[in-house]
């Protein structure tokens, strides 16, 4: 496969990126939506069309018009005996397009999916012809935030390259659990895998092997896909195409189940396509809502108290029953507030009882300072241990 210059790989990955922009709203059936997907298919054949004069180092002028440089691409590719005829439906589309954007004149709901189509047949025939790399070839990793999920991807696109489509299947997973699965992990039920956000290295009784570690419901994920705006099928397709990872610990790694069924199948190849440009939306659609969404940093806190063997309160009132005693002068806390029986009280995390963890309250009276200290997660596991 002939490499292609990043600079013109940057341009290919913008022109799908528009092109799939263009397939959301045009297929969205909103008639305002659909005629922004045609503004959008035009700007995507304008990036390809830039690509291909770059890659090709044609005599044609990127300050062209559309129409102006359509003609003079298809002429010198023909002096190269590449035959790509895109001329009538760009020139129609370019229409379409003016009228909507100078006139106010909307397109027609079975034009809109008509241009889709015929810009999808057209750019992948170039493709093909031109860069000797399918459409579906050209991933849109670039357009993902840094981090393990965008890691795994850039490895599964290497992967795919150099045909290794059994580890580009793994990877893929791979990101897939690093950006959702993750929050499926069983062992987060643990108090602490809820503090500190990790799975505890602990296996749960009953679990016959790692695999099982991630509890993939179809309701709960379902719904969890939703909230993020996904369409399901994307994921479960996912599900089914590739073989189940779990994150053991960062001592043991990555544990693979070898699905056979699904990594000796005879159109794995086809299969990679498919789960990669899969993945990559449903890594781009979650890291959109996280960026839209504004919350805290955690933080651990701890308080001092004036001596040991401090009452915990099931409530924030010295009247109702006590959980226990503290153990040590330090306890881990997340809020002060006024009790219901006037007085000051401090939040307590942690505390072991009966089998499981649960809060409790301190009278703030029993406290030394009247605010708390802000504490590593080193310190913190040393405490949960003792408590």
């Amino acid at each position: 496969m002939e490499t292609i210059d990043s600079k013109i790989m940057k341009e290919l990955i913008l022109s799908k990126y528009q092109y799939k922009e263009a397939e959301k709203n045009i297929q969205s059936n909103n008639y305002l939506k659909m005629a922004f997907g045609i503004n959008l298919l035009h700007d995507c054949l304008d990036m390809f069309q830039i690509a291909i004069i770059d890659h090709l180092k044609l005599r044609s002028k990127k300050d062209d018009s559309l129409i102006g440089r359509c003609k003079k691409i298809e002429e010198e590719l023909s002096q190269n005996k590449i035959e790509i005829e895109s001329y009538n439906f760009i020139a129609d589309l370019n229409t379409i397009r003016n009228k909507f954007k100078h006139s106010g004149i909307f397109p027609a709901e079975i034009d809109c999916n008509h241009y889709l189509g015929m810009t999808y047949e057209y750019i992948n025939t170039a493709c093909e012809k031109i860069f000797y790399k399918k459409y579906l070839e050209i991933f849109l990793s670039g357009i993902l935030a840094d981090g393990k999920p965008k890691e795994y991807i850039k490895i599964a696109e290497k992967d795919f390259e150099k045909g290794n489509y059994k580890s580009c299947l793994i990877n893929c997973r791979k990101s897939i659990y690093k950006i959702f699965e993750y929050q499926f992990d069983i062992r987060k039920e643990s108090f602490l895998s809820k503090v500190f956000g990790t799975p505890a290295d602990e296996i749960p009784a009953g679990i016959s092997d790692y695999s099982q570690l991630t509890n993939l419901s179809l309701h709960e994920i379902d719904l969890e896909l939703l909230k993020y705006g996904l369409n399901t099928k994307y994921y479960w397709n996912i599900h089914r195409l590739t073989p189940k990872v779990v994150y053991a610990n960062d001592k043991i790694g990555w544990i693979v189940r070898e699905d056979f069924r699904v990594l000796n199948d005879p159109d794995i190849r086809q299969n990679c396509e498919y789960v990669l440009n899969a993945a990559i939306d449903i890594i781009d659609a979650i890291q959109n809502k996280i960026r839209s969404t504004k919350d805290t940093k955690n933080s651990i806190l701890k308080i001092k108290l004036k001596k040991d063997n401090v009452p915990i309160y099931y409530s924030a009132n010295k009247n109702t029953a006590e959980i226990c005693k503290s153990k040590s002068k330090n306890v881990i806390v997340d809020f002060k507030i006024q009790g219901t029986d006037k007085n000051n009280y401090w939040h307590v995390i942690g505390i072991f009882k009966m089998g499981k963890h649960q809060p409790g309250y301190i009278k703030g009276s029993d406290v030394e300072a009247s605010s708390a200290e802000m504490i590593d997660e080193q310190e913190a596991g040393k405490y949960f241990e003792n408590h």
